[in-house]
């Protein structure tokens, strides 16, 4: 097993970077520098797949992406969320509750959750293991947590939620990855893909292990429910646990043409997920007896159902793609009854304005609001037929690459209604990437090893006018809207997969004549299939591709367009390498693959310097750069806003209504965050006056100030003043408006008095 990596503090990464950022602009052009690019931190986040489940009373708790959602579900077919935690280092993987604290994992460590108040989820301590936490149960007094902690469980005591201690540990045998658990009594029931651990945790200091089953295949899921188990493994699985050191096979039931991923218990039925390459479903199975369970009914699902969970009659399931609420009042018919969607699958990012486009591969558009990038909302949706892999947007009308559906536009005048307006969609295209130039489109057709180009002069009408056939398929295009000597060159990537050994090609193609493009030159063998690629018109008369090529970065000098030469050649890692790229002036930003992104000084193309790489939750994807802020395609961890960090202040205003010489009003609390790293804040009060006063001076987020109006001695009236927050960060201050309306009664306040000039005693 290779040693655990631990997610770096994005915030001190990105303090090497040194250099101005700026909008990603064609080739030549720079905009306005970003303020504080040493200060960036992730401040922003939205979607995900959804991996994890668990309800307890009016909620459900839900892993969406990086983040645990909080959702009332008091009318289960319409969950609405309600809170959401801050963005986590990895995706989150399962989520157990109990009382006031839900237990999160992600692949990485236990988070301790504090969800007493549902709007507003805390993390109250990080707990990091010493392998990858997976699986993960709460004991019902909610006293102690069992952690899947690579091929141990772990116990902690959680009594004290800020401060946990493991108490106890076993390592299962035969030794395996403890995957899921679930507890009964004084049991618990932990399994791998090798199967069944029966664990005796009366004494949760010293949990002993009493049988095992070895099941037949992958049991991927566990439930328990009186003196049976029930395993997700392959089929549904019924075990008898009454000796717990001899647990004994019942009964199973098969999922038609499916494979069991995952199951809850409840009322005589067990729920299960099933999956197929050919379709997803919930299962419900008849298990009133044991022996024989038997199917009553199914439902199809969006995506593979990786976690359920039982809410009434609705199971609640988190599909991959959703969260999906499925009635089962009648077992033989069960019915999707709510579908909450947002952002699953960002593949390919582009900004422009105050909103980000998000190809979301199997499920369309999503186009984000983000003109504050640490509240992405998402505002609007176009539902393709294919699979949107890449983005375009110029002026009011986005161009999605859409693989199988072709090229659609969209109208986006009225982000909140995208309506599709064209299609050049024939039998033989499929637009892997994209780029526009002039009033042409370029599409990668990675299938039909080709490069088409379309007239777009009027989006309503798409027309085709010229291809070009390469030897092998193309996997990215670029064109830049800058001529260079006067003409227009389109650059496009082609990659051979050979059984040993493959061969990777830039090819320069002379577009000046759209309907006639012409190979004039070409780069072979410099490394794997590229993804993306960006034109630079670097200094003097010269011209740059960058190239993201998966595991190295190629940076090619085609000042010469019949003689493309390899200027540098960077290696990368193994996760995910180099995915995307979007240049703003000096710097290029890379979507790193398992990374995140990673930020590199262009300005001498022959020696780049990396200023920074930054970690996000799953894998970078693409990028785009606008002038305060840089958004990643994160893949199944949605998508990420990187930014400077943020003092807030809430509320906006204070306001006092007091009787003279009656008591001092209730002091006002305002709560200062940052929208990304702690920042150290300093609190005045302008102009000083004596009726108020706060505290403490000075501290760091999260934190609180507290308000005090003292009236004694003061006349009727109204009396201002505002709280001033400067921050270490940029200084910038937060201000908080404070007034104080003294009244003679205040049951008889007249607007007179209200709108009376301030006075001070």
């Amino acid at each position: 097993m290779f040693p655990k990596t631990k997610a770096v503090n994005l915030g001190l990464v990105i303090l090497a970077l040194a250099l101005s950022l700026a909008l990603t602009l064609p080739a030549g052009l720079v905009q306005a520098a970003m303020p504080d690019p040493a200060a960036l931190d992730i401040v922003g986040q939205i979607g995900g797949i959804t991996c994890a489940i668990a309800v307890q009373g009016d909620y459900a708790y839900v892993g969406v992406g990086p983040r645990l959602v909080v959702f009332d579900i008091r009318n289960p077919a319409n969950p609405t969320p309600v809170g959401q935690t801050p963005v986590f280092p990895r995706l989150v993987y399962k989520v157990a509750a109990a009382g006031s604290y839900a237990y999160v994992t992600d692949e990485d460590d236990l988070y301790i959750v504090d969800i007493s108040n549902p709007t507003r989820p805390t993390v109250v301590k990080t707990v990091v293991t010493p392998n990858y936490a997976r699986g993960v149960a709460v004991a019902p007094a909610g006293s102690h947590v069992y952690v899947g902690d690579g091929y141990d469980l772990r116990v902690f005591d959680v009594s004290d939620p800020a401060n946990p201690v493991e108490v106890g540990a076993l390592t299962p045998s035969p030794a395996e990855v403890v995957r899921a658990i679930a507890i009964a009594g004084e049991y618990a029931y932990a399994t791998g893909w090798g199967g069944l651990h029966v664990i005796h945790i009366a004494d949760p200091a010293h949990p002993t292990e009493m049988g095992v089953y070895d099941t037949p295949g992958m049991a991927r899921d566990v439930a328990a429910a009186g003196q049976y188990v029930y395993i997700a493994d392959n089929d549904l699985l019924v075990v008898n646990v009454s000796d717990p050191a001899h647990p004994a096979p019942v009964g199973s039931c098969t999922i038609p043409g499916s494979t069991a991923r995952s199951v809850a218990v409840a009322g005589g039925y067990a729920y299960v997920g099933g999956y197929s390459p050919a379709g997803c479903s919930l299962n419900v199975i008849n298990v009133s007896n044991p022996a024989q369970p038997t199917e009553a009914g199914y439902v199809d699902t969006p995506g593979v159902p990786v976690g359920v969970a039982v809410a009434g009659n609705h199971v609640l399931i988190a599909d991959d793609q959703d969260l999906l609420a499925v009635n089962v009042s009648n077992p033989a018919q069960p019915t999707v009854a709510a579908l909450y969607q947002k952002t699953p699958f960002a593949y390919g990012v582009t900004v422009a304005g105050d909103y980000v486009y998000v190809a979301d591969d199997y499920l369309g558009l999503r186009i984000i609001q983000a003109a504050d990038p640490a509240a992405l909302t998402e505002v609007g949706f176009y539902d393709s037929p294919g699979n949107a892999l890449d983005v375009v947007v110029r002026g009011d009308y986005a161009y999605l690459a859409d693989h199988n559906g072709g090229l659609r536009i969209i109208r986006i005048s009225s982000p909140t209604q995208p309506v599709e307006v064209g299609v050049y969609d024939p039998d033989t295209a499929e637009a892997f990437r994209l780029a526009l130039a002039g009033n042409y489109a370029y599409i990668a057709d990675h299938d039909h090893n080709a490069l088409r180009i379309v007239d777009v002069s009027n989006p309503a009408n798409p027309t085709p006018v010229g291809v070009y056939v390469a030897p092998f398929p193309v996997t990215a295009v670029a064109v830049s809207e800058t001529l260079f000597n006067g003409r227009r060159y389109a650059y496009i990537a082609e990659y051979e997969q050979k059984s040993i050994g493959s061969n990777s090609y830039l090819r320069v193609l002379d577009v000046a004549n759209p309907a006639q493009p012409t190979s004039v030159g070409m780069l072979q063998n410099w490394g794997g299939a590229a993804s993306d690629l960006a034109v630079v018109d670097g200094p003097g008369s010269a011209r740059y591709i960058y190239l993201a090529d998966g595991y190295p970065l190629n940076i090619i000098n085609v000042t010469d367009p019949a003689n493309p030469t390899l200027t540098l050649n960077i290696p990368g890692g193994y996760n995910g390498g180099y995915q995307g790229v979007a240049i703003a002036g000096n710097d290029a930003y890379f979507a790193y693959g398992g990374r995140g992104m990673t930020v590199w000084d262009i300005s001498d193309p022959a020696n780049p310097t990396q200023l920074v790489e930054a970690d996000t939750a799953v894998e970078g994807r693409d990028v785009a750069v606008r002038d305060d802020a840089v958004f990643i395609a994160d893949w199944t961890g949605g998508l990420v806003a990187l930014a400077e960090a943020e003092l807030r202040a809430a509320p906006a205003s204070v306001t006092w209504l007091a009787e003279v010489d009656g008591d001092d009003p209730t002091p006002h609390a305002v709560q200062l965050t940052s929208t990304g790293r702690p920042i150290t804040w300093t609190a005045t009060i302008s102009p000083t006056v004596g009726w108020l006063a706060v505290a403490p001076l000075s501290d760091t987020t999260p934190g609180t100030v507290t308000v005090t109006a003292h009236i004694t001695g003061l006349a009727v009236g109204r009396y201002t003043a505002t709280l001033v927050v400067t921050n270490d960060v940029n200084g910038a201050p937060s201000t908080v408006p404070v007034t104080l309306i003294v009244a003679q009664d205040v049951h008889h306040l007249y607007l007179p008095l209200v709108l009376r000039s301030s006075q001070s005693p």
